[in-house]
């Protein structure tokens, strides 16, 4: 899974590289986009960066016109972010580039493979927001009728480690 997001990542980079700007950039554009009024604070902890590093893409982006500071007169140490109209066209290229990295994810898939990758995500998504109990840890069903061949690699989905078997990250 992680090496599938370092893909995207590297795809998404190598295509995004005329928009003239960088990921935190973009993410924090995207992140104000769909939460309007946030703060620094708040923004940092959603992007997992810290305030300073934070405060620095709002100020490059504040210089660039695209964001704009609101401070709440009642409490001044309150300050708010907001998208302002000339970020718009920019965040279109960032979603049709995004766009164009899926489609490129999901070449020579079926309607019916996506839809079936797009459950078993979920599902995964579901689970991992589930607090663990003994019920989630179930084997998976016999792949053949002979009993599943046996995988260079062998990943378990439970705690406890089987005979001949190891446990993966």
């Amino acid at each position: 899974m992680n090496d599938l997001a370092r893909q995207f990542k590297a795809s998404f980079d190598r295509r995004s590289n005329q928009l003239g700007f960088t990921r935190p950039q973009w993410q924090l554009l995207l992140h104000l986009n769909r939460y309007p009024g946030m703060t620094q604070t708040r923004l940092a902890a959603a992007l997992e960066l810290s305030v300073p590093t934070v405060a620095n893409l709002v100020h490059r982006l504040v210089a660039r016109g695209w964001i704009e500071i609101k401070i709440d007169p009642a409490h001044r140490r309150n300050k708010y972010l907001y998208l302002r109209p000339v970020a718009q066209p920019k965040l279109r290229e960032v979603h049709r580039v995004a766009h164009e990295v899926d489609l490129q994810s999901l070449e020579g898939m079926s309607a019916r493979d996506v839809q079936q990758l797009f459950d078993l995500l979920s599902k995964m998504k579901h689970n991992l927001n589930t607090p663990p109990n003994a019920e989630l840890f179930v084997r998976p069903a016999r792949l053949t009728k002979g009993g599943p061949k046996k995988p260079k690699r062998l990943v378990t989905l439970h705690p406890v480690k089987d005979k001949g078997q190891r446990l993966e990250n």
